[in-house]
């Protein structure tokens, strides 16, 4: 089960997270770094508990896979994403503010 409420996303813990974010008002170039970053919390003593890296974006679109074991050892619970750009000159742009990613429980034991 998946369900996005504006940018706020709750998943079924353990269901594979397979999700396009389309970027608007920024244009991504295929040599930026597009940061896709799952913590506990935004202090900065949390480390990521799901980090993905992307380049060669051509088209906006940012499409975030995460296995459904990996989404698993997160835990259920609410934590908080963001996506981030970082150019070659070293010019990072938050794309998508920190937003809730609520894992929740099920009742079935796939």
């Amino acid at each position: 089960m998946i369900n996005i409420d504006g940018t706020d996303i709750e998943l079924s813990r353990g269901d594979t997270f397979d999700v396009v974010f389309q970027v608007e008002n920024y244009i991504i170039n295929p040599a930026d770094t597009v940061v896709f970053t799952i913590k506990q919390s935004c202090m900065p003593e949390y480390r990521a508990l799901i980090k993905r890296e992307f380049t060669g974006i051509e088209d906006n679109s940012i499409h975030v896979v995460i296995p459904a074991q990996e989404v698993e050892k997160a835990g259920s619970g609410t934590k908080l994403y963001d996506i981030v750009v970082e150019t070659l000159d070293g010019t990072r742009t938050t794309l998508l503010k920190p937003s809730k990613f609520h894992l929740c429980e099920v009742v079935h034991d796939l």
